[in-house]
């Protein structure tokens, strides 16, 4: 049993084996025995941790009977039962323990390492009888001087007190120190003077650890050393290695900005100077540590209407970075590194979403057996429709973006409306100034602007085009012809899988059934991303005006099924001259 010794508040870890769930089995944990020659005698259900772990809080009648004022050793016997209607009688294992129990523990203070550190690092206090947070506090305490560098200061720390908690439910020995601006500011300084640990149970009186005189503890500044990589895309995560990156900490106001100075040499348009009065300011997204911080291109629109930012503009950047810590209104400027890093031109990278409806439309159609060919065929006309605009396409989301745009394909319309399609975003985009859209899924937005809310793709929709089943003004008797051989509400039969595999007498009928339908499904997912990127590129128009057979944007009833599948002489469209000059403005390659 662990911890030890044992105080009002402690969590009592038990170790071994057949701790069964409570859906096959109950457990009861029993503590007899005497402290002081005064019996002790509880029970009561252990908190399960896993098959092989119990836990007991000692609090409430357990901490009175185990933990007297005067503390002490248990002695006696702990046992575990274990009733199952799957066992005859219960289970029943005990093991002799011998237990220290108290209300106080002193605490001992040895070593403190490193003595040189940076902010937002750690330090370890070396010593023993350190208190759990269930137990209570144990703070570490400064009395002496702090010397900052520049300005020349020294600042007193009298009583400065920071309550830590030890690395390990285990171990008493180990505390943790974070390197925080309130304690030793944000410039390098150092410190001379004592430390101790005090010790306050809950409850209880403090109990404070003699001073230890650890030598003179330095803080340096803090340095960025690598970025990687060094060339990236708007949205693209990029990585940022050093020491001292302070991570945010919005309570005590402090943190890291990464400052650039130099000449962002433009892929089109005038260059782009930053300058030491007028650098540009990025702050990181996640610090997982004092040593790295994660990056993100991202770009903001400003009063003008202009979206600036590093990643806004593509091009070369020549110049130098380095890390300023803030705390307060104080600022700390680290050493510069020099940079050359490449902004490619923005990609607007979409995460296909197939989500389960997706397979129900799929069964609807009797092709779930062929799911692998009719996602392919999607991609196929999405990225042939999108060709020569800087746009990616993949059905898993990237690993190294934060903003990429989603489109969720699924079954039937949540609005009710029998939409094939819908972007349900917040406004028009022009300019695609939003790289993370979500067509899909609820926007309170959308609803409260009088507009349907749900979003997505709504492949069961599709089923209205045929004049057998349907009601869809588009309805066309190609439709019966092209998927009557497998869709069940139209007498089919549904494909099998040696059929998707390409063997049977109905391959072929199969094949065009999968490219019709994926022609269905990509080209909606074409023309629900150009409303999301900001076409159809009129000033206040979802659409291009009136019938324009071929183009990708025009209204849904000017859209006639032949057009969507692709059949032959018709389709497959395209954007309209307007869409795609706008297109390739966007998003140029």
């Amino acid at each position: 049993m662990t911890p030890q010794p044992i105080l009002p508040g402690s969590t009592l870890v038990l170790r071994g084996s057949g701790y069964m769930a409570p859906e096959i089995a109950s457990l009861r944990v029993a503590i007899v025995g005497q402290v002081n020659n005064q019996p002790v005698q509880w029970s009561a259900q252990p908190t399960r941790i896993s098959n092989q772990e119990l836990q007991i809080s000692v609090v409430g009648e357990l901490a009175e009977r185990l933990v007297p004022a005067a503390g002490g050793v248990f002695v006696g016997h702990v046992a575990v039962t274990r009733e199952s209607a799957f066992e005859e009688g219960p289970a029943v294992v005990s093991i002799p323990v011998s237990l220290l129990v108290t209300r106080e523990l002193t605490p001992y203070l040895n070593t403190v390492t490193p003595t040189i550190f940076r902010p937002g690092e750690v330090i370890e206090l070396s010593g023993s009888n350190f208190l759990f947070p269930s137990e209570g506090v144990s703070s570490v305490v400064f009395n002496g001087v702090l010397r900052t560098d520049s300005p020349a200061l020294e600042i007193p720390l009298v009583e400065v007190e920071v309550a830590l908690s030890p690395e390990s439910s285990e171990d008493r020995g180990l505390l943790k120190l974070p390197i925080r601006a309130s304690v030793f500011g944000i410039r390098p300084a150092t410190y001379e003077g004592t430390l101790a640990v005090i010790n306050t149970p809950a409850g209880g009186v403090p109990v404070r650890s003699d001073p230890l005189v650890p030598g003179p503890l330095r803080m340096e500044g803090p340095e960025v050393e690598t970025i990687a990589p060094l060339q990236a895309s708007r949205g693209q995560v990029v990585m940022v290695g050093g020491r001292g990156l302070l991570p945010a900490d919005p309570a005590e106001g402090s943190g890291t900005l990464f400052l650039l100075e130099g000449v962002l040499d433009a892929d089109r348009g005038p260059n782009l100077v930053y300058t030491q009065d007028n650098p540009l300011g990025i702050f990181p997204d996640d610090q997982p540590s004092a040593e790295l911080a994660e990056v993100v291109l991202r770009v903001r629109i400003n009063a003008d209407g202009q979206a600036v930012g590093l990643g806004a503009v593509s091009g070369l950047f020549q110049g130098k970075a380095r890390a300023m810590l803030f705390y307060g209104a104080e600022r700390y400027l680290g050493p510069t590194q020099p940079l050359l890093f490449k902004v490619l031109p923005a990609t607007q990278h979409v995460h296909l979403q197939f989500l389960p409806a997706f397979d129900e439309a799929l069964l609807d159609f009797g092709l779930l057996a062929a799911r692998t060919a009719v996602i392919q065929r999607i991609l196929e006309v999405v990225e042939r429709d999108f060709e020569g605009i800087n746009i990616a396409f993949a059905t898993e989301s990237p690993s190294n973006f934060a903003e990429y745009m989603i489109v969720e394909i699924g079954g039937e319309d949540p609005n009710g409306t029998g939409l094939f399609g819908l972007d349900n975003t917040a406004g028009k985009d022009v300019g695609n100034h939003r790289f993370d859209d979500v067509i899909g899924g609820f926007n309170a937005d959308t609803r409260a602007r009088g507009f349907a809310a749900y979003g997505g793709i709504f492949a069961s929709e599709f089923l209205n085009l045929s004049p057998t089943r349907g009601s869809s003004l588009l309805a066309d008797p190609r439709f019966d012809l092209i998927f009557s051989p497998f869709c069940p509400e139209l007498g089919g039969v549904p494909a099998s899988q040696q059929e998707a595999s390409g063997l049977g007498g109905r391959a072929q009928a199969l094949g065009e059934a999968v490219r019709a339908f994926g022609s269905l499904v990509g080209s909606t997912i074409t023309h629900e991303t150009g409303h999301a990127l900001g076409l159809s590129a009129h000033s206040g128009a979802f659409h291009n005006t009136g019938d324009n057979p071929g183009w990708i944007m025009d209204a849904g009833q000017f859209r006639p099924f032949g057009e969507r599948a692709e059949l032959p002489g018709e389709g497959p469209a395209v954007f309209s001259p307007q869409n795609r000059t706008y297109l390739e403005e966007v998003l140029p390659l």
